[in-house]
């Protein structure tokens, strides 16, 4: 029997080429479309700060909703939207300004400064909400916050009205073929298990992603719509693992920002000439004490660690799982008792790099990729690597050493 243990992380990296260019074209994507929807909200406001308000002027049905849904959370009351049709609008709007102006929960000149510096060009706010690094969204969505004093329930209700991913239909649609076109992974950076890939054409969707937003749309509204706030996952991890479940960046692991890495790995402890996978369980006394956190969380919550949410235990413990890794586990230690059998095959390819020659035997025989960078291409590539690893890198013999001596130029060895 063979006992695995998965070494902190259980996230594989979503790594991305060209990404300025992709950053330019989703902003140019949705840019003019959030700004309708911003300038919409400004005038709703403007509408009932104001003493007199002016009779509209322009396209009004998307307006109407918005400046119906504003006096509907400031008031906390739901009024009827016919009120709200264009030839009643002022005079609705001016019988609610008094009570409106009365109420303390909610900042609204906050708001609207917020509004108009967003649609300033110079400060690039929009475009940082849109398309910043993931790294970043975190702080730069709370200093937003700080910087404006938006801080209540009534305030975050306010920003989803402009970022707002279920109800913006013609925004969330763009979002969506956009990343349905770009296809950032093939299997699910959370669990490196289940497909995340789309695949067909408008009229007939064969299978396809769902896209998951790491800082969840109630709680962070600015973030709906920002490029790397959303990740391509699959339904089990996004609709009944994770599902409404808020993530920070404290006790949560982002795909985005960092994956597995070399260091981390499948380490199995054998118990018998067996060779074969009985349990699959998480061991992370190599991990810091922020990945611990972001990994396995804190005490019994099971809303913190990733390993938590995404109930990467039990998923690893399938019996499948185990047969198809115990297969490739045994195929590793063959190899490293006949190493004949690599030298013969590296000879058909004279002339070739030893370290190219080494990957495409790996992945000719393995079936899935060698490198970290490629893990999201194809299922269990971090579990067959890390076996490769250690049949290779935890011990110490002639033939482990040849291997090694191939690759580690590489940096493919962690140290």
């Amino acid at each position: 029997m063979v006992y695995v243990f998965i070494q902190d992380k259980k996230v594989i990296k979503i790594h991305l080429e060209q990404i300025e260019d992709l950053q330019t074209e989703y902003f140019n994507l949705i840019q003019s479309d959030v700004v309708k929807r911003l300038k919409n909200l400004k005038s709703a406001i403007i509408d009932i700060q104001s003493d007199q308000v002016k009779p509209f002027v322009g396209k009004f049905q998307a307006y109407k909703g918005v400046a119906w849904r504003l006096v509907c959370v400031i008031l906390n009351k739901e009024f009827p939207l016919s009120k709200f049709k264009k030839d009643l609008y002022s005079k609705t709007i001016s019988s609610l300004i008094r009570n409106i102006k009365k109420q303390r929960d909610v900042n609204l000149d906050g708001l609207l400064n917020f509004l108009e510096d967003l649609e300033d060009i110079k400060n690039e706010i929009l475009k940082e909400l849109l398309t910043g690094r993931a790294e970043d969204l975190e702080a730069f969505n709370n200093d937003i916050l700080k910087k404006y004093s938006l801080s209540t329930a009534k305030d975050f209700h306010l920003l989803a009205l402009a970022f707002n991913y279920n109800d913006c239909k013609e925004i969330s649609r763009k979002i969506r073929d956009f990343f349905r076109l770009k296809n950032f992974v093939n299997y699910c950076p959370y669990c490196n298990q289940h497909p995340a890939m789309y695949n067909g054409d408008p009229e007939e969707v064969i299978s396809v992603h769902q896209l998951d937003h790491f800082y969840c749309k109630a709680s962070n509204p600015l973030l709906c719509y920002s490029l790397f706030n959303l990740v391509p996952g699959d339904w089990n991890c996004n609709s009944i693992n994770k599902r409404d479940t808020p993530f920070s960046a404290k006790y949560h692991l982002n795909p985005y920002i960092d994956g597995f890495g070399t260091d981390i790995r499948f380490v199995p402890g054998i118990l018998n000439t067996s060779e074969s996978i009985d349990k699959i369980i998480i061991d992370d006394k190599y991990a810091s004490s922020n990945k611990r956190m972001q990994i396995m969380g804190t005490g019994s919550d099971n809303k913190l660690g990733n390993v938590n949410v995404f109930k990467l235990e039990r998923k690893y413990d399938h019996i499948h799982v185990k047969e198809e890794a115990s297969k490739v586990y045994r195929m590793f230690k063959r190899t490293a008792k006949n190493i004949d059998t690599l030298d013969t095959f590296f000879n058909d390819f004279p002339g070739a790099d030893i370290y190219d020659r080494y990957k495409y035997w790996y992945e000719e025989n393995v079936r899935t990729p060698f490198e970290e960078k490629d893990f999201n291409k194809q299922r269990y590539s971090k579990l067959y690597r890390d076996l490769h690893d250690h049949v290779f890198l935890d011990t110490n013999d002639e033939h482990s050493n040849e291997i090694r001596s191939i690759i580690d130029n590489r940096g493919m060895f962690p140290s």
